[in-house]
């Protein structure tokens, strides 16, 4: 006896299903296929139905639905119900995140295209080089030092590489957000389709930053390679407010992201907010990121502990470690503490923009962690 199709032919599950629409009784398919279930949930034993003209932008494969009781089929599904059969995402169901593609044929791809091509990149000034802020070229170079193509002409989309560009989601946003905003990188027709909501009436408006091709849309003075070098090659004093600025950002991003490889190491659940960003910004005031890594260590070490001596539940073990990471960075300034430095793991990468601007903009390497932003301020 078995409790589903699955050691069925494909072929023959979709026969099956044919026969069940058709008004076949129940009772005699589950007796012919020897079936020990309820005759109730039959319906969701039968594979799903493909949606032909839609697919997952992600996985790259179409869209199913899933099989319904026949006295409740219809000719029209709501599209809700649509979902990718590998990731198990919802397209018309998210409101972010991905967006479903339509199929479309090759005279459809190119009105697409002209429609990109008339919105992002027609009518549009070119931005000089020269009247970009610090922050801009140092985020221009980092996307030309990792994503730009070959012929040094486009910006290839984030999610075909591997490479984690700023140590969290919401500063690698704020990369794409100023340089789209300044119109310093346009999107370019020749991004993959599925990148925008095709059937959106905003169409191109709406699109997935991370899957588009960028041009460069800057007044090159110079051939394209001396141009590029330019981008890639900052002078700057380290004391600059705008640097310094930009320094405890990318700092507060490094203490994030090391204090989530340090919590899932301990096998914790974390989702950084308002309060993480407040103490570690607070921290950062006193101590370098090294420094910092030495609390995190420490904190994530009692909260284990205290969980593993069966204190608390594995929720409130990680949401102590981040209060008490204030705790005692106050303690340590109240009593003057030395804080030892601790070195970050090789298996806790850092971003591209981390390395970018440690040895390219500070011109410090790694040694930058071992420093207070704000002990350049002036």
């Amino acid at each position: 006896m078995y409790t589903s199709l699955e050691h069925l032919p494909k072929e023959k599950m979709i026969r099956i299903k044919e026969r069940y629409y058709q008004g076949e009784s129940v009772y005699d398919l589950m007796e012919a296929y020897n079936l020990r279930i309820l005759p109730s949930t039959f319906y969701k034993l039968l594979p799903p139905d493909p949606i032909k003209n839609y697919g997952c932008s992600k996985c790259n494969v179409n869209l199913v639905v899933d099989a319904v009781p026949r006295s409740k089929q219809t000719k029209d599904r709501d599209p809700k119900e649509y979902y990718c059969p590998v990731c198990g995402r919802y397209p018309f169901a998210e409101k972010r995140g991905w967006i479903a593609f339509p199929s479309l044929s090759e005279e459809e791809r190119e009105q697409k295209r002209q429609k990109i091509e008339a919105y992002f990149e027609k009518n549009i000034s070119l931005v000089e080089y020269a009247s970009l802020s610090l922050t801009q070229k140092v985020y221009l170079a980092v996307l030309c030092k990792s994503l730009l193509d070959i012929d040094q002409e486009h910006i290839k989309p984030l999610c075909e590489t591997e490479i984690t560009l700023a140590a969290t989601s919401e500063l690698q946003e704020r990369i794409y957000t100023s340089l789209i905003k300044n119109k310093i990188i346009i999107v370019s027709a020749t991004s993959r389709l599925d990148a925008f909501d095709i059937e959106s009436k905003s169409f191109p408006k709406k699109y997935d930053r991370e899957k588009v091709c960028y041009k460069l849309n800057l007044v090159q003075t110079d051939d394209i390679f001396r141009c590029i070098r330019k981008y890639l090659n900052l002078n700057c004093n380290n004391d600059d407010p705008e640097i310094v600025q930009l320094w405890k950002e990318i700092a507060l991003g490094e203490c994030i992201a090391y204090l989530k490889y340090r919590l899932k190491k301990a096998g914790f659940q974390f989702q950084a907010g308002g309060k993480t960003k407040e103490v570690f910004q607070k921290l950062l005031q006193n101590f370098s990121v090294s420094q910092i890594y030495y609390i995190i260590w420490c904190k994530v070490s009692d909260a284990s502990r205290w969980y593993l001596e069966g204190g608390v539940s594995r929720q409130r073990a990680a949401n102590s470690v981040i209060c008490a990471c204030e705790r005692y960075g106050e303690n340590a300034l109240c009593y003057e503490r030395e804080l030892p430095q601790y070195h970050r793991p090789s298996d806790c990468p850092r971003s591209v923009l981390t390395r970018f601007f440690y040895y390219d903009v500070l011109k410090l390497g790694y040694q930058a962690d071992h420093i207070c932003p704000d002990s350049f301020k002036q």
